[in-house]
């Protein structure tokens, strides 16, 4: 294995666009704060805890694939990174290095900091070993991926609804793509006994669920609209409508890993439009 092909590896592993996103949702949840008053600025400590945790984050996303190498040989071979570009050792060297750094870089910020993230790595670390082979596993990565929001408010100490809302939103959107990913990937986790939604209640109950978690979404997505009191903000969720349109359309009609993909993929836009939205919250 080359250098080149090995930092090459690294990135995929860690999922770098996936981080971008995560740093966004970090940057945009402490600028609203700052819009609403509710901190008075955006300093090093803040640049410190979305580093830390976009390294968190990118560890557990390496452990992932360090347990998943066998399913996603059959599900994705082509992006697989694990025993090719990566070694199995040179993996877990990587994960630890990721997670021990952001861990260190944590308790420059507050030792409550460096202990929610020892505690988020080894939640993403049991989800990658044991808890993504039950049922539960996705709702749990959903909680713990948007909950990166929530620890904005955490760092400043302060109890935000709007930031509360926006990580619902940001759970239940993330549980529906990886929902949708349990549907792309049904056949490799089949075969080696994960019990998925899609492997207990089937492609048309995982539907059923994603357009539950969906319908029960868009309400509080609407109650919150209307109690917030924002034409802009209606405004811009109803541009959204043809969106979540085209969602539908495609949710019904999914039936194979090329339709499913395509579907993951919207999930990734509406998780951008989103967060688009907090800058239009006052």
């Amino acid at each position: 294995m080359s250098f080149f092909s090995m930092i090459r590896g690294a990135m995929m592993a860690s999922r770098i666009p996936n981080l971008v996103i995560i740093g966004l949702a970090q940057y945009l949840s402490a600028d609203m704060l700052l819009r609403l008053n509710m901190i008075d600025s955006i300093g090093l400590s803040f640049a410190l805890l979305m580093v830390s945790t976009m390294m968190v984050a990118a560890g557990g996303y390496v452990i992932n694939d360090y347990y998943d190498a066998k399913i996603d040989m059959i599900n994705r071979p082509e992006s697989v990174v694990v025993g090719r570009s990566l070694s199995r050792r040179k993996t877990l060297v990587l994960h630890t290095t990721l997670s021990v750094a952001a861990i260190l870089i944590g308790l420059i910020v507050s030792w409550k900091l460096a202990l929610i993230h020892f505690l988020a790595v080894t939640a993403l670390w049991y989800y990658s070993n044991h808890l993504r082979r039950y049922f539960i596993g996705k709702f749990a990565i959903a909680v713990l991926t948007a909950g990166s929001m929530l620890i904005v408010g955490f760092l400043y100490g302060v109890d935000s609804h709007r930031l509360m809302a926006f990580t619902a939103f940001g759970s239940a959107i993330v549980w529906i793509r990886e929902l949708i990913k349990d549907m792309e990937s049904i056949r490799g986790e089949s075969a080696y006994g994960v019990e998925s939604v899609t492997k207990v209640w089937g492609i048309l109950g995982t539907k059923s669920l994603i357009g539950t978690i969906a319908a029960i979404g868009s309400g509080l997505l609407t109650y919150f609209i209307v109690k917030i009191n924002s034409e802009l903000t209606l405004y811009y969720y109803l541009s959204l409508i043809p969106i979540l349109i085209v969602f539908v359309i495609l949710l019904v009609r999914a039936d194979r890993p090329t339709r499913f993909k395509r579907l993951r993929q919207l999930t990734n836009i509406l998780i951008l439009a989103g967060l688009t939205s907090m800058l239009f919250v006052k």
